[in-house]
């Protein structure tokens, strides 16, 4: 009897390209066997082979092999360290990966299109919504269309594909039950750049079929003589690539007018960026000559942005009356001007981010969704 929780000596059953299955006998049924994935199948290793493995269960509650030493098994208690703490209780680290998914480099989320699962159904397949492992199944989205890159958000989550299909890591029990899995020719697998909460019958929307680029820039004097750390440049960074949003260039200036409009219309004409966010320069001082130098790259006015800003920090403090900031379009490129304090910078940036996106597909033409929100199934 195979045991789950424990080591045990079990025999090569059969070879296949994603590993091999193993069982107490060779003649062990499908039902009786385990799989142990190629990436930890020993060199050389046979049918009829004995291996010794621990057996435990994936995300999908599937029995699943390892060669790998677990950092404890049934019976046995031990000190673990805490991976992840969330609403619902905490992730303990015990040596082994516990889905299809896992690795240290991100984390991932696999996505379903519920318009082929109910494809797969009417073939006479009695699925069940998760049974292909999904993380998330959703209505209106033909996922293998999208390109990796694309963005989508969910609440205040936020999504961008890495991999389109994804090869089996077993031939699951719908495979053995009508031959076929959709999973790796439909499913998508997405990184999470900012996480959040997920319920059945939210809405998820595409944002962008690829990431947008932006360039910052921090007006300070001192920031560019290497007197003051610059702390607002990177808030903006912070912020923005947990919307989707790729960071092409980032530096500190002085507040001398000219050089701060050079950079705008180096990264508007030369660099093509989406966005050129400027932070610092915006108030009443003589030196502060960031909202000059805009208005001076602008082709057009997009006044509505600033207005917005102005109209949500003034909930916050009066002073934001004192700001001057602006926000104008250079040919393709949209620039906004924020506040100087990492803490204002935030406040700003919650009161348009969320708009922008749209906006900036509007002012590079590009085809857009943000409005076709689709109700998650899972």
């Amino acid at each position: 009897m195979i045991e789950l929780g424990k080591k045990q000596k079990l025999l090569v059953v059969k070879t296949v390209d994603f590993g091999i299955y193993l069982g107490e006998d060779r003649n062990a049924p499908q039902n009786e066997r385990v799989l142990l994935p190629s990436k930890q199948v020993p060199e050389g290793t046979k049918a009829g082979d004995e291996i010794e493995v621990f057996i435990y269960k994936d995300s999908q509650d599937r029995l699943i092999a390892t060669t790998r030493e677990p950092m404890l098994q049934v019976g046995q208690t031990a000190v673990l360290k805490v991976k992840q703490v969330t609403r619902i209780g905490a992730f303990l680290d015990w040596g082994l990966e516990k889905d299809a998914h896992a690795g240290n480099w991100h984390r991932q989320v696999s996505l379903l299109s519920w318009e082929e699962v109910e494809k797969f159904r009417a073939r006479g397949a009695n699925v069940a919504d998760g049974a292909f492992g999904e993380n998330l199944l959703v209505k209106g989205y033909d996922f293998k269309s999208y390109p990796v890159g694309s963005i989508f958000k969910c609440n205040e989550v936020v999504l961008e594909i890495t991999q389109i299909g994804k090869k089996c890591h077993s031939e699951c029990e719908i495979f053995h039950m009508v031959g076929d899995c959709i999973m790796p020719r439909e499913g998508v697998f997405a990184r999470v750049l900012h996480g959040g909460r997920i319920d059945v019958g939210d809405t998820l929307k595409l944002i962008s079929t690829r990431k947008l680029h932006a360039g910052i820039i921090t007006a300070s004097d001192k920031g560019s003589k290497g007197e003051r750390e610059d702390e607002s440049g990177p808030a903006i960074r912070s912020i923005i690539e947990k919307q989707g949003y790729e960071v092409v260039s980032q530096v500190v200036l002085s507040d001398d007018a000219e050089g701060l409009y050079r950079e705008m219309v180096r990264l508007a004409d030369e660099e093509d960026v989406d966005v050129v966010f400027t932070t610092g320069g915006t108030g009443f001082s003589q030196r502060d000559n960031t909202p000059e130098a805009t208005m001076r790259a602008a082709t057009r006015n997009a006044p509505g942005i600033a207005e917005a800003m102005r109209y949500y920090s003034l909930q916050i403090t009066p002073r934001a009356m004192l700001s001057r900031a602006a926000s104008v379009i250079r040919n393709r490129t949209l620039i906004v001007n924020l506040p100087g304090s990492p803490k204002a910078v935030k406040e700003c940036l919650e009161a348009v981010l969320d708009t922008l996106a749209h906006g900036i597909r509007i002012l590079r033409g590009e085809d857009g969704e943000c409005g076709n929100g689709t109700s998650l199934k899972k």
